[in-house]
């Protein structure tokens, strides 16, 4: 198998893989929000851990494979400067506070529950579901690229509109009712 196809099937892996991570990260979001016994949370966290490592692990590898295509075979299209450009940082920097946090939950005591109300309050707070979010939007954002091929400005327009459309679904709105 030539050195190209190689890589490419690399790069398309590891796009597969990071959806997949990010749909076990929701999922296991949503277990350990709806109060399970303690053992349980604790495994939803840790599963949590081990998704939002595999997708920092999946970013490196679509990086470093982007970049040796567009260094060897697909040249420099501005959609994909603008994608490259996009997923280390907004894909790398939220995945990373994520980590942090979930593992300084993962060792706080649990009552008898399920988790503690302290805990309850970080699962439930903002900072971890907007970088679910806008790390989600991004991976959208970067099908949608692929999909238009657009110039840099319109690519540039339109990842931040994924951006924001990520950070707007993580404010939580209070209902009128009590």
């Amino acid at each position: 198998m030539p050195v190209y196809k190689a890589i490419l099937l690399l790069h398309v892996l590891a796009s597969m893989m990071l959806s997949a991570c990010l749909a076990v990260e929701w999922s296991a979001w949503t277990w350990t929000a709806a109060r399970h016994a303690p053992q349980e949370s604790g495994r939803a966290l840790k599963t949590i851990a081990q998704a939002v490592l595999g997708s920092l692990v999946c970013v490196v590898v679509i990086a470093a494979s982007g970049a040796f295509m567009v260094a060897t075979a697909w040249k420099r299209q501005e959609w994909i400067v603008a994608a490259m450009v996009a997923l280390p940082p907004f894909m790398m920097f939220p995945a990373l506070v994520t980590l942090r946090k979930v593992l300084a939950l993962v060792r706080r005591p649990r009552d008898g529950h399920g988790l503690s109300a302290g805990v309850q309050a970080v699962v439930r707070g903002c900072a971890l579901q907007l970088s679910l979010r806008v790390r989600s939007a991004i991976v959208l954002g970067i099908a949608y690229l692929m999909v238009v091929k657009p110039t840099w400005g319109h690519a540039a327009l339109a990842m931040s509109a994924f951006v924001a459309a990520g950070v707007a679904t993580a404010i939580p709105f209070r209902s009128s009712r009590p």
